[in-house]
C-alpha cells in the first residue's frame, strides 16, 4: 500500500512538472532558418533574450562559415530597426574600416574594393558587402540617424598610416607644424619597423599630441582615434605585450566609442574567441570579458556547428606550409557542445546557454583563420568554465557551408 502511494506521487509529480520543464526548454530555444532574406519574426521571438543590451557581441565558430555571416547580417539589421544599435564594429583595423565608414556616410566608392582593402580574408565575402550596402541605403533614407562602421582592431594599422597622415594634414592648420613633423616621423619609422627602439619615447609624444588636440578642431575625433590606435599598435610590438593585449585594446576602442556616443549601441562582429566573456588561465581575458566587466548587460552570442565544410588556411606542420582552401569539419567527440546539440535537438536553432548549467567545462568549435590539419581535435577547444559564463546565447547550425571569398586568399 505504501509503495503504491509512493508510485502514485512520483507519477503525479512527473505529470505536473515535466510539461513545465518542456515549456521552459522550448522558451530557451528558437528555430533558425539561416536564410539570405530578412525575416524580422525570426528575431522577434528572441527579443526577450536581447535584454536591451547596448553592446552585443556576435561570434562565429569558424571564420569561414557562411551560415554565421547570414545570421549576423540579419540580426544586425533587426537590431537597427528596433533601435537597439547604430554602430557596427568589426574585428578589423580602424583604418580600412574608416574608409568603409566614409562610404556609408555618403562618400563615393566601390563597396567590393573597400571590403578587399580590409586585408583579412575572413571578412572579404558577400555577407559583409551586403551589410555595407544595406548600411549605405539606410543612411541615405535616414540622414539624421546615421549608422557607423568602425574597426576595433589594430593588428595592421601600420598599413593605414598614409591614409591617416593625409587626412591629418588636410584638417590641421599650418601652425601645428610640430604635430605634422612628429606624425611624419612616426609614419616613416613605423613603415620601416624601427619604432620598437623608441617605443616609450613615441608613446610619450603621442600622449602629448592627443592632449593638445583642440576639442573644437574639425574631425578631431578621427585624429584621436588614429593616435590611440598608433599607441596600441606599438604596444602590440613591444616587450610590454601580453597574451591579453589585443583583446583589451579592441574592448578599449569600443568602450571609448560608447562613452562618446552612448545612444548609438554597438554590434561587435568577431570570432567566438573574442566575443566570449572568457577569463581563465588557458585563454586569458578576451574582449567579451572586458566589455562585460564594464557593462554587465553585455550580451555574448556564440556560434556552433556539427558538420559540413568551412573555408580556412590549412597549416601543415611537417612542411611548415600554409594552403588556403575548403575543409571538412572533423567529427565531434561525445559531450562536446556540437555533439550534445545534434543529439538533443538535431536542427538549426538559437539557444539560451542557461539550459546548460550542469556542465562545468565544455568543448566548443573555435577555428580561426588557420586550421591545423594534422590536429583536427584542436578544432573544438575546452572553455575550462561553464558555457553560460562565456556566452549568453548559442546559434547552432547542423551543417556548415563555406563563405564565398572575393579575393586572392593568402
Amino acid at each position: 500500500m505504501l509503495f503504491s502511494r509512493l508510485c502514485r506521487r512520483v507519477l503525479l509529480t512527473i505529470v505536473l512538472v515535466l510539461p513545465l520543464l518542456l515549456i521552459a526548454q522550448n522558451q530557451a530555444a528558437a528555430p533558425v532558418s539561416f536564410s539570405d532574406s530578412f525575416a524580422p519574426a525570426e528575431f522577434a521571438q528572441i527579443e526577450p533574450w536581447l535584454k536591451n543590451s547596448r553592446i552585443i557581441g556576435a561570434g562565429e565558430a569558424t571564420h569561414g562559415t557562411h551560415e554565421f555571416g547570414l545570421y549576423r547580417k540579419n540580426l544586425f539589421r533587426y537590431l537597427v530597426q528596433t533601435g537597439q544599435t547604430r554602430a557596427f564594429f568589426l574585428e578589423a583595423d580602424a583604418g580600412c574600416c574608416f574608409a568603409i565608414n566614409r562610404y556609408i556616410q555618403g562618400d563615393t566608392g566601390n563597396p567590393e574594393s573597400l571590403i578587399k582593402n580590409i586585408r583579412l580574408w575572413p571578412f572579404i565575402n558577400d555577407d559583409l558587402i551586403d551589410i555595407v550596402k544595406w548600411m549605405r541605403s539606410y543612411n541615405d533614407v535616414h540622414p539624421t540617424d546615421k549608422l557607423r562602421f568602425q574597426g576595433a582592431d589594430v593588428q595592421f594599422i601600420q598599413d593605414d598610416i598614409g591614409l591617416y597622415f593625409q587626412y591629418g594634414r588636410n584638417v590641421l592648420s599650418a601652425k601645428d607644424s610640430q604635430f605634422l613633423t612628429t606624425l611624419k616621423k612616426i609614419q616613416a619609422d613605423t613603415l620601416a619597423k624601427h619604432f620598437p627602439d623608441s617605443f616609450f619615447s613615441y608613446v610619450s609624444q603621442l600622449n602629448r599630441m592627443e592632449c593638445e588636440l583642440n576639442d573644437e578642431m574639425q574631425n578631431g575625433e578621427i585624429l584621436r582615434g588614429f593616435l590611440r590606435g598608433m599607441k596600441q599598435y606599438m604596444h602590440l610590438h613591444s616587450p610590454e605585450k601580453t597574451y591579453n593585449t589585443r583583446d583589451s585594446f579592441m574592448a578599449e576602442n569600443m568602450l571609448y566609442f560608447n562613452s562618446m556616443y552612448p545612444e548609438k549601441g554597438i554590434f561587435y562582429y568577431a570570432h567566438n574567441g573574442h566575443v566570449a566573456k572568457i577569463r581563465n588561465a588557458r585563454y586569458g581575458m578576451r574582449t567579451g570579458y572586458y566589455l562585460g566587466k564594464k557593462y554587465p548587460e553585455y550580451l555574448a552570442i556564440g556560434a556552433e556547428c556539427f558538420s559540413g565544410q568551412f573555408r580556412a588556411v590549412g597549416k601543415n606542420f611537417k612542411t611548415n606550409t600554409y594552403t588556403p582552401g575548403i575543409f571538412t569539419l572533423p567529427e565531434p567527440r561525445r559531450k562536446t557542445l556540437s555533439h550534445i546539440l545534434h543529439k538533443k535537438y538535431g536542427q538549426n536553432l538559437a539557444l539560451q546557454t542557461a539550459v546548460f548549467p550542469k556542465y562545468k567545462k565544455m568543448n566548443v568549435t573555435m577555428i580561426g583563420a588557420v586550421f591545423y590539419q594534422e590536429f583536427p581535435h584542436r578544432a573544438r577547444k575546452i572553455l575550462s568554465q561553464p558555457l553560460f559564463h562565456c556566452f549568453d546565447i548559442i546559434v547552432y547550425t547542423e551543417r556548415s557551408s563555406p563563405i564565398t571569398y572575393l579575393g586572392k586568399q593568402k
